[in-house]
This record gives C-alpha cells, sequence and structure tokens, in this order.
C-alpha cells in the first residue's frame, strides 16, 4: 500500500504550529512583553455557566438506558434540528427542519465538498482559513490564491481571467477583517460563474438564489416605516398601542378598541339553546338578547353545578363532581345583573338546611341543658353518682350550601370539611366582594380555589381542639362576575393558575333603552325564580337518593381527545409562553358540563340507574359551550396587567388564521409577511407561526412555496 502522494506537497509547517513557535521564541527573548495573538481562532474567555451546565446534563443522560441516544441519525438529532429551526425562526429566518444538516464541523464540510467535484483547483480569496489550501491540496488539487488588499476593501474577487473548471471558496465576512461583499459583489461574481455554470445546465436564476442564500435576510438599509394605528374592524386585530402613558387621546383609542374587541366576541350557538333540558329552557325566560341569554346559561349551569350531590364523571382517571368556577367580565349594564337570579337556585336547598341545622341546635339545646341540670344534681347529691356522669354533648355541625363571598380562607376551609360531599357554592355579582377578601391577612384563598377545582385537599393552621382543619376531597362551585377593573384586582396574570379555572364570558356594552313596565299576566321573575329553587330542592334530594355515574360514549371521547389536542397546538403556535392550560382547564369543562345536563335529563325522566350515558346532542352543547368560552377567555387572558398597576391592551388569539385563511391555497412568503403586516403581526412572529404551521401540518414547505393542507380547527 503506498501513502497518498498529495501529503507530500503539504507545506512542512502547518501556518498556525508556525505562529505558535515564533510566538514561544519571542517570549523567550521578551519574556514581560505582552502579545496581541491574531493567530488560530481559540477561545480567550471561561465558557458560560449555560454551556457547561447543559454539557453535564447531556453527558448525565449518556449514563441511563432511558436517556441513552448513541449516534445521532444521518442529519442530526431532531431535538437538535428542531432548536435550530426555531432559533433561526425567532430571528425572522424560515427554515424549516428538513433544510438543516448537522455535521461534526465546517472543515470536514468542505473537505467532502471539494471532494464531490472533479476540478484541478480551488480558487481561495486571501486572506483565509489556511485548512482551505490544506484540504485542496489533500484532495489532489491545486489551491490558486487572489489576494485582498486595501486596495479591493480585503474582498477579491475572480474575474474572467481566473480560468474555468475552478472550485471557488468564499468566505463573507470572515476573519480577520469581518467584511461582507455587497449586493454588487455578488451581482459580477454571478456574471463570472454564469460562464461556467449555466452552461452546464445550472440556471441563471439558481445561481443567484444560492449565492444570495447567506444574504437574503439582512438588509441594512432598511429603515422601518412609521405607521399609525387605527381602528380596524376585524375581529382578529391586535390593538398594540406604541405608548399608552397618560395620554388622554392613546387612553381613549385604548378604551374604544377594547370595547369593539369585546363585542366581536361570540355567542353560544342557537342551537345549543333548541336542544336544552327542559328545566333550562323554562329558566331561560328573563333573558331578552344572545348576550343576556348566554350570561344567564352560564350562572344557571354554575349554580347548578352545586346542587347535584352524587354525580360524578371520570376524567383522566379520576372521579369529577360537577361544580364549575364561571366568572362574567363586562361594563356595567350588560346584563350580568341576571346572575342575580341564576343565584337564586341553590336558595331553597340554603333554607332547607337552615330549617335542619335548627332543629340540630334544638336538640342539641335540650341536651345540653338536660346534661347542665344533671350534674348540678350530682354536685348538690340529690342524684345517685353511682353511675358515670354522661359526658358533655358535643354541640352539632351545620351545614351550609351557600356561602359568603367575603368569608376568610380559614372559615373557607371549614365550611369545606364540614360540608363534605355537600359542597360549597360562592356567588358574587361584584368581584369587589371577593379581591376585596383576598387582600386581607385573613383573605388570600385563592391557593383554595386553585386546588378545589381538582379536588385536591386544602388545610390551614387554624387550630380547633388542637387538630388542623382539612378538607380531604373539597367541592367548590364559583359564579362571579364584574368589570374589566374589578378583573384586574382579582386576577393579576395567568401564572398563579387561577385564570385558566374560571370559564370566562365577556361582552362590550350596548346602551338601549328598554321599556320596565311590567308585561301583563306574566308573573315577576323573583316569583318564578323561587319556584325554580324549588325544583331545585327536589332535584337535591333525588340524587341524594339516586348516585349517578354520568359517562361519554368512545366516539364521543375520541371527538372531545382529536378536538382539544388540534386547539392545544393551534393556541401554542401563537407564542411561546401561550396559555395552553386555559385550553386544558375547557376540556374538563366540557366533561362537567355534560355531566349537568345528563343528571338533567335523568332526573326529568324519572330514571333510577347508576350509570346515565350522555346524548351526543347534550355532548355536542357542551363542546359548543366551552369553545365560544375559550375563545372569551384567551381574548380576556391578554388583558391581565402581571405587575403593571393597568389592564394591558386586549390582543385577539387565532390572529394567523385569519391571515392563513385570506391566502390562496398557495402562497409566497412575501405574501404572507405583508398580510400579516397589516394585521399588526410582526415578521418576527410571522416566522414563528409559519415553523409552528409547518409542524402541526396545516401547511406545506415546497421550495419558495406554502401550500395549505389542513383547515383550521372550528372555533
Amino acid at each position: 500500500m503506498k501513502i497518498n502522494e498529495n501529503f507530500k506537497r503539504l507545506t512542512e509547517n502547518y501556518l498556525f504550529n508556525e505562529t505558535a513557535r515564533r510566538k514561544a521564541e519571542f517570549l523567550k527573548r521578551e519574556p514581560k512583553a505582552e502579545i496581541i495573538d491574531l493567530g488560530i481562532g481559540d477561545v480567550r474567555l471561561p465558557l458560560g455557566k449555560t454551556v457547561v451546565s447543559a454539557m453535564k446534563r447531556a453527558a448525565a443522560e449518556e449514563e441511563h438506558i432511558k436517556t441513552f441516544k448513541g449516534y445521532p441519525p444521518t442529519r442530526g438529532f431532531p431535538f437538535l434540528l428542531k432548536a435550530i429551526s426555531a432559533l433561526y425562526m425567532s430571528n425572522g429566518i424560515p427554515i424549516s427542519e428538513d433544510e438543516i444538516f448537522v455535521s461534526d464541523g465546517a472543515k470536514s464540510d468542505i473537505v467532502n465538498f471539494i471532494g464531490l467535484f472533479s476540478s484541478s483547483k480551488v480558487l481561495i480569496c486571501e486572506p483565509a482559513y489556511p485548512a482551505y489550501a490544506e484540504i485542496a491540496v489533500l484532495s489532489g488539487k491545486t489551491p490558486v490564491y487572489i489576494k485582498g488588499t486595501e486596495e479591493n476593501g480585503f474582498l477579491p474577487l475572480p474575474d474572467e481571467e481566473t480560468g474555468e473548471n475552478l472550485i471557488i471558496i468564499l468566505c463573507s465576512p470572515g476573519n480577520p477583517t469581518g467584511e461582507t461583499y455587497s449586493k454588487e459583489d455578488l451581482e459580477k461574481l454571478t456574471s463570472v460563474m454564469s460562464v461556467e455554470i449555466v452552461r452546464n445546465g445550472y440556471t441563471l436564476q439558481e445561481l443567484r438564489k444560492d449565492l444570495s442564500a447567506g444574504y437574503q435576510y439582512v438588509d441594512l438599509s432598511y429603515a422601518p416605516q412609521e405607521t399609525h394605528n387605527s381602528l380596524p374592524t376585524l375581529t382578529t386585530d391586535t390593538f398594540r398601542p406604541v405608548s399608552v402613558g397618560n395620554e388622554s387621546g392613546k387612553e381613549e383609542e385604548l378604551s374604544i378598541k377594547n370595547e369593539e374587541l369585546r363585542g366581536s366576541t361570540p355567542c353560544i350557538p342557537n342551537q345549543v339553546y333548541d336542544h336544552l333540558p327542559d328545566f333550562l329552557k323554562r329558566a331561560m325566560k328573563p333573558a331578552r338578547s344572545k348576550r343576556e341569554r348566554d350570561i344567564l346559561l352560564l350562572g344557571l349551569i354554575a349554580n347548578l353545578s352545586g346542587c347535584l350531590p352524587q354525580v360524578r364523571i371520570s376524567f383522566d382517571q379520576r372521579p369529577y363532581s360537577p361544580q364549575l368556577y364561571t366568572l362574567i367580565i363586562a361594563p356595567p349594564a350588560t346584563g350580568k345583573g341576571l346572575l342575580t337570579l341564576a343565584n337564586m337556585l341553590p336558595r331553597e336547598i340554603e333554607n332547607y338546611l337552615k330549617g335542619e341545622n335548627k332543629r340540630k341546635k334544638d336538640a342539641y339545646d335540650r341536651e345540653l341543658t338536660e346534661w347542665e341540670r344533671t350534674n348540678q344534681q350530682i354536685k348538690k347529691g340529690t342524684k345517685s353518682t353511682a353511675a358515670s356522669p354522661a359526658p358533655m354533648p358535643e354541640p352539632p355541625e351545620y351545614y351550609h350550601l351557600c356561602g359568603a363571598p367575603s368569608t376568610s380562607r380559614n372559615q373557607i376551609i371549614r365550611r369545606l370539611k364540614i360540608n363534605g360531599d355537600l359542597g360549597l357554592i360562592i356567588c358574587a355579582t361584584e368581584l369587589d366582594m371577593i379581591s376585596g377578601a383576598i387582600k386581607q391577612d385573613y383573605g388570600k384563598h385563592d391557593d383554595v380555589f386553585r386546588a378545589a377545582y381538582h379536588h385536591e385537599p386544602v388545610a390551614t393552621d387554624y387550630k380547633v381542639d388542637g387538630e388542623l382543619i382539612c378538607a380531604e376531597v373539597p367541592r367548590l362551585a364559583l359564579c362571579l362576575s364584574g368589570t374589566p377593573s374589578q378583573l384586574a384586582n382579582f386576577i393579576r396574570s395567568l401564572e398563579n393558575g387561577l385564570y385558566c379555572r374560571f370559564g370566562i364570558y365577556t361582552c362590550g356594552a350596548r346602551w338601549k333603552y328598554r321599556s320596565a313596565a311590567p308585561i301583563k299576566g306574566q308573573e315577576d321573575y323573583i316569583t318564578l325564580y323561587k319556584g325554580f329553587g324549588k325544583e331545585v330542592l327536589e332535584m337535591y334530594f333525588f340524587f341524594q337518593q339516586s348516585p349517578t355515574e354520568v359517562t361519554l360514549s368512545d366516539r364521543q371521547w375520541e371527538e372531545h381527545t382529536a378536538y382539544f389536542d388540534c386547539l392545544l397546538n393551534e393556541v401554542a403556535s401563537e407564542q411561546a409562553d401561550a396559555p395552553g392550560s386555559i385550553v386544558l382547564r375547557g376540556a374538563l369543562m366540557v366533561a362537567r358540563i355534560a355531566s349537568i345536563f345528563t343528571a338533567l335529563r335523568k332526573y326529568e325522566g324519572a330514571m333510577q340507574m347508576k350509570e346515565y350515558i350522555c346524548t351526543d346532542e347534550d355532548f355536542h352543547a357542551s363542546m359548543q359551550i366551552v369553545q365560544t368560552i375559550l375563545n372569551h377567555s384567551l381574548l380576556v387572558a391578554s388583558s391581565l396587567p402581571g405587575e403593571k398597576m393597568k389592564p394591558q391592551p386586549m390582543q385577539s388569539y387565532f390572529r394567523i388564521r385569519s391571515v392563513v385563511e385570506s391566502l390562496p391555497k398557495i402562497f409566497t412568503y412575501k405574501q404572507i409577511k405583508e398580510k400579516a403586516l397589516t394585521e399588526g403581526i410582526s415578521e418576527r412572529s410571522t416566522c414563528r407561526y409559519l415553523k409552528s404551521l409547518i409542524e402541526l401540518k396545516y401547511i406545506e414547505k415546497q421550495t419558495d412555496k406554502y401550500i395549505r393542507i389542513k383547515e383550521f380547527t372550528d372555533k
């Protein structure tokens, strides 16, 4: 076997070895000299902690069989390809994962590229990385140099005289100058190369595209144009003021825009109301508009959810009772007052419990009086002490279904513990009633609300007879309403997890006076709802005697899973810190509303079977209600102030959906970018949306085109 003759053509000393040798000799002569080393591009500072930490974690993963990765796939690990694509996307460069190849370094790639071609020469623009010449020699080719000088700006270019059949290595920007070729330079290079390349089947268009690939997202001449905020009417617009500050004009514009967005939110579809259980249909009588109808229905469902003992539905392998959290956020005089009627539904149960509590108290008082009389007789000697004195009677536990909104945290936990499976309902038509208590030392009970939503244990160190108070399986229903400014005091951000547990509904103000004259021949609504409250008391007795397990069919679960999977992906694609928890909790809301509708069907049919299957009609009604709620929740979530003092401008969700749907089935990046900009979506955000939509298989990228291959989830 013979040694590759090309090795003999290499220079005796590699450049950087030679510079290192000369540097060492100089320092021997001048040990105190300070040297600026422009040699090999070595690192001069320690690695960052983040890098070191990531390397440690990666090494530790190789120690365990479950996380061991071994050799990567040819193009690189999928998680790495995804991360690289995301990095470029976040900087406005739409590069998909299938356009990325992860190698062990540029030097290896250059060796491979040079080995692909039969050219006998490699053109190198100096100053250049010395390895380029070494690579050319080892592959049997001859390096040809063109000098970079001050006259040509250290950016030498080949010309027609350079010769044919060349491999040209361009490094721009490169060390040590950092200079880059201009568009004119690239055009000149194109004309030189096209003589050889284009005539061999490579088109001039392809040549231009490849030469400018590294520059196509850089435009130093670009300067953003000033734009003026307008008030477009599309519901997918996002209001992004430059500064709201204290300028009254912009404050007013913000208020108007927020009101427009509230007014554009969807209503619950009519078909839901066409097929409601009979009780709910009759209870809808006071509503006179679609907004009032929605607010009343959500209030009725929330209150009923706390009035159905022994009703259960399995969700994610856990039994849940129907209790819901509902929150109506709207300006004054928008129909929130109808919740006062809905909040009357549990009153007859509460009155019944008060009567039972009075009987318990009367019995306890009699027992206590008798015990005290007996003890007095024993002390006086008028009664025999042969038998041990009876223990003092224990005070009874009193049940209350309805709790006051201003109740302290400890009292809420105590009430949840005592009530057990009965649960607790808290209603407040003004959020200030709740948020006022939360701000006090005795309040701060939002953690109780969070835990009770999933029936998770809640406890307090407020002791009774030396024991902690703990509600093991709390069951709580909330029906609240308030104005946008009250919401900011109640929940400041998504981070603490309370907001996503509420079914949110919002609407704008419609100032229209309607007659307050009594309707002849109709009973007043207070009397009407007192009658409904008596029916709810009968339901309460019915379900106490007839425990109910509501189930969904396999087909319903499949539809449920498919919908929320698609919706979660779509919401996650909107922004990096997307409120996916709103969607996840929405999936549970569907199950709970379905259990309420199914329980009402069982009661109305006087059925006694324990397991009752939800009808497709009730399942789809539950889905449609939650679909509407989620649109409202995502919109209102954008206004939460976080650590700021004021509510933030509202921003609609699903913004990119309307942009994509407005484009042809096949479109270009330029088309979607320009359309998105008109809708207030930045180019960077558009790139991120594109990447997500490609991953989710909504669109497909083919060379420089995008094709819509799947329709969006029905909102």
